[in-house]
């Protein structure tokens, strides 16, 4: 699979659960979001502004049960960005 590098906004936790991990766990979070942006942009009966409000509540969510400067391990990512 060719990769093609991209430029995400993300919140500052989540730029330093990313930045805290091996470089071997980041290409792996890679495919996960590579995989999971696709499952987000395959037709659905949802809409786009659908989509968004409810990763935003999501994110939300997170947010209010987040700590701060936190170092997280791959499968604690795993579990706060909802991927199996």
């Amino acid at each position: 699979m060719t990769t093609v590098p991209i430029t995400l906004y993300v919140d500052a936790e989540a730029a330093r659960v990313y930045e805290s991990v091996t470089a071997e766990d980041r290409k792996k979070i890679d495919v996960l979001l590579s995989l999971r942006l696709k499952e987000l942009l395959v037709p659905t009966k949802m809409t786009l502004h659908e989509v968004m409000n409810q990763l935003g509540r999501k994110a939300e969510e997170h947010d209010k049960r987040s700590e701060p400067e936190k170092t997280y391990t791959i499968e604690e990512a795993r579990k706060i960005l909802e991927i199996d």
